[in-house]
């Protein structure tokens, strides 16, 4: 019996050693077809993932340290901001809570002001200022938004605006953590975690799915700040502000009427590659001449050069 059956086990081993052989030839091969696809055909990509042309400049967010940090010009001894209320009343509360917040941190490093104009849609920047605005801006897949101009380096003017279309009846919490969220990028911060499933770390630079928890900045927050800009000589090490409630910051008000436009090309430059790239109601984010500097699943960064030593970077919060 068994040397009868000696040629057919040999048979079936010679066959399992070429399947063996050839199964994983023809997985490798259908994954280098598949690239070589995708290669020759970026508009076939998926939009959630990077295409080949930027991939290579991916550089995730929660990876920057506070050397590499975007920031805005300092003599090494904290950050001295205005922040400029063009929001419409609904929206006050939040917005001073959330200055009140960034502005009482441990260690102090960041000595805010604020002043109101008048609710602006579009949300123009400021040269030196922060501004933050509100407004229906539609199907974007973003609730909140930050823009900042550089120029040689250093960020000279920030614009955060909350979208309505997906903040209208949401908690407060939700509210007050968008606000807080975006008014950090506007100081140069990035996000210190992009994971939304992981545990919560109690600062509103932490990508979350409880804003409940994570409303307002942390620790971690203003350490990273004050490697960035240093912290006053003689200050405290923590601050008592004397605002009162939300929305009765008005102690701390200043009217600036100065010229503080931006240079009329440079608007122009602005308005002519933002709104379609920030207002796409498509589902996607890639626009031609923005480079990716980050995806994750619930957000998204772009930078485009301007031209003369100036760029704009773009973060958006996806809903």
């Amino acid at each position: 019996m068994t040397s009868q059956n000696t040629p057919s086990r040999g048979l079936c081993c010679c066959i399992r050693r070429i399947c063996c052989f050839l199964i994983p030839l023809a997985i490798t091969g259908g994954i280098a077809v598949g690239f070589f696809f995708l290669f020759n055909n970026p508009d076939s990509l998926p939009d959630w993932l990077p295409d080949f042309e930027n991939f290579a400049a991916e550089d995730p967010f929660n990876s920057t340290g506070p050397e590499e940090a975007d920031r805005w010009k300092s003599n090494g001894e904290g950050l001295t901001m205005e922040l400029v209320n063009a929001l419409d009343d609904d929206w006050y509360s939040f917005f001073y809570q959330a200055v009140d917040d960034w502005d009482a941190g441990t260690p102090d490093v960041l000595t805010l002001t604020t002043s109101v104009r008048a609710p602006d849609f579009d949300c123009t920047p400021i040269n030196g200022k922060l501004k933050v605005c509100n407004g229906d801006y539609g199907n974007t897949n973003w609730k909140g938004i930050n823009q900042i101009l550089i120029r040689n380096g250093f960020i000279f003017a920030s614009t955060a605006k909350m979208n309505e279309n997906y903040l209208n009846g949401v908690s407060s919490a939700q509210k007050q953590y968008t606000m807080c969220h975006e008014t950090g990028h506007g100081f140069g911060l990035p996000h210190t975690d992009v994971n939304f499933y992981n545990a919560d770390r109690g600062e509103c630079m932490d990508y979350t799915d409880s804003p409940a928890n994570n409303d307002q900045p942390g620790p971690e927050n203003f350490e990273f700040l004050a490697v960035m800009y240093g912290v006053p000589e003689g200050s405290q090490t923590a601050v008592t502000t004397s605002a009162g409630q939300p929305g009765e910051r008005r102690v701390f008000e200043t009217v600036d009427t100065e010229d503080e436009a931006l240079p009329d090309w440079l608007l122009s430059k602005l308005q002519q590659v933002v709104p379609a790239f920030e207002n796409r109601m498509d589902g996607k984010d890639y626009e031609e001449g923005w480079r990716l500097l980050h995806r994750s699943l619930h957000g998204v960064a772009h930078e485009m050069d301007l031209g003369d030593g100036y760029s704009v970077r773009v973060r958006k919060l996806h809903v």
